[in-house]
């Protein structure tokens, strides 16, 4: 039994690297908790929510400032291309992130008041919301190279920039400015974030130049774009526009109706299931490359087995960590503090949450491999943008915390209903 386990490691690309993957991100995992257990008994709950929210704007932000292009670059370095090829798609690639990233953070330095004191009828966090959106830039360009990485199947070394580096960063960072007395400011939290998410992307960026051979030169020399870029991370941008202005709204809802302290609370709570996460991010991660392949050879059996296979062997993993999460969950939750107890409830709802998702992912990713960007765009218009919204607007109010898993809850079951009939039946890929 041991000898065949050893065989089929040796010999299968996508039980190898999701392993090592699994391990990478379980080691990012374990020092991120530790950041969250520091920062929650350092600066307190309601500091972790200040952030937990502006995060979230940032996060929808970001959609915004990717252009789909990270997606695109991945689908291009999963292919064979000549090194003069890569080098211009790159340059103007990185031009057009540059640009974007740069006005909005200046948009969101002059608006963040407005959203702070009209919108959120929080003004408190005007200040660390401009603090946040100086990592616009850094996240975008990270995600480039991580999501190009993967393409390359160096997924590996994508999940230590993903998930490992920057925690350890912030337990750096934290201990420093507590050694020097500074966390007592509302956005310090923020601070921290912004300076671990530039040291980071530097690294990405010495490694990916090293192993590609690529060099950072601006120009957005028309020559030098690619023949298929609008009609495939056009459409990819367009999906992430649609997905930002449905997370910015969501978040808003959220912000508006529930405190600050029960959001910081929601977030840690996620923090803790991302740990569920990681077998499906790296399984999943691994299939990308295979598929790709595989839908430019016409083998949509093959594209099935490989999500079949992904959704089992991410199943098989998760299950052993959400029993070891339920068994311990008191004690867990005991070390956060009193508030965290009181949640318990939700800790619970959230852990379903996440194995539901399961399925969503890789049909999701087949859709985007398969360029039926015109399909994901209606759907994100209609399930995540108008559906969530109306649904949040009802159940959030009404009950509050419970409310925003109930929103999660039913957007989630619609939307994998919603990719499986499309994958499934309408385009049989």
């Amino acid at each position: 039994m041991i000898t065949r386990l050893r065989e089929k490691f040796k010999t299968s690309y996508i039980l190898r690297a999701s392993l090592l993957t699994v391990i990478v991100r379980f080691t990012g995992k374990g020092f991120s908790f530790l950041f969250r257990f520091l920062v929650i008994h350092i600066l307190g709950d309601f500091i972790v929510g200040v952030y937990s929210l502006s995060k979230d704007l940032l996060e929808g932000v970001y959609n915004f400032a990717i252009l789909g292009l990270n997606v695109y670059f991945m689908r291009f370095m999963a292919t064979r291309h000549t090194q003069e090829k890569r080098q211009r798609y790159y340059s103007y690639i990185i031009s057009i992130l540059l640009t974007v990233g740069i006005t909005l953070t200046f948009f969101f330095q002059l608006s963040a008041p407005f959203i702070a004191r009209v919108i959120l009828h929080k003004p408190e966090i005007a200040s660390p919301i401009r603090i946040i959106m100086l990592s616009i830039i850094p996240w975008v360009f990270l995600h480039v190279y991580i999501d190009a990485l993967r393409g390359g199947s160096d997924v590996v070394i994508a999940g230590l920039f993903d998930t490992s580096l920057i925690p350890i960063l912030n337990i750096l960072l934290l201990l420093l400015f507590y050694k020097l007395n500074l966390t007592h400011y509302i956005g310090i939290y923020n601070i921290i974030s912004v300076i671990s998410v530039w040291i980071t992307t530097y690294l990405a960026l010495l490694y990916f130049q090293k192993k590609f051979n690529l060099n950072v030169r601006f120009s957005l020399n028309k020559k030098n774009k690619p023949n298929d870029l609008i009609s495939f991370a056009g459409k990819v941008y367009i999906i992430n526009v649609i997905n930002s202005i449905a997370t910015i709204i969501y978040t808003l809802i959220k912000g508006r109706f529930i405190s600050l302290i029960t959001l910081g609370i929601l977030a840690t709570n996620q923090r803790l299931l991302t740990i569920l996460a990681i077998p499906s991010n790296a399984v999943y991660n691994t299939i990308v490359a295979p598929l790709v392949k595989a839908h430019e050879k016409g083998q949509s059996y093959k594209m099935k087995k490989l999500r079949i296979k992904a959704i089992l062997l991410t199943i098989a993993l998760m299950i052993p960590i959400a029993i070891a999460m339920l068994l311990f969950k008191n004690i867990i939750l005991a070390v956060l503090g009193k508030n965290y107890i009181k949640y318990g409830y939700i800790f619970i709802w959230q852990m379903m949450i996440s194995f539901i998702g399961i399925f969503l992912i890789p049909f999701e990713i087949t859709l985007n491999m398969a360029k039926k960007q015109n399909a994901l765009i209606l759907y994100y218009i209609i399930v995540k943008l108008i559906l969530r919204t109306i649904v949040a607007l009802i159940l959030i109010p009404m009950f509050n915390v419970m409310g925003v898993i109930l929103t999660d809850i039913i957007i989630l079951i619609i939307s994998v209903i919603t990719v499986i009939i499309l994958v499934e039946l309408k385009y049989n890929i």
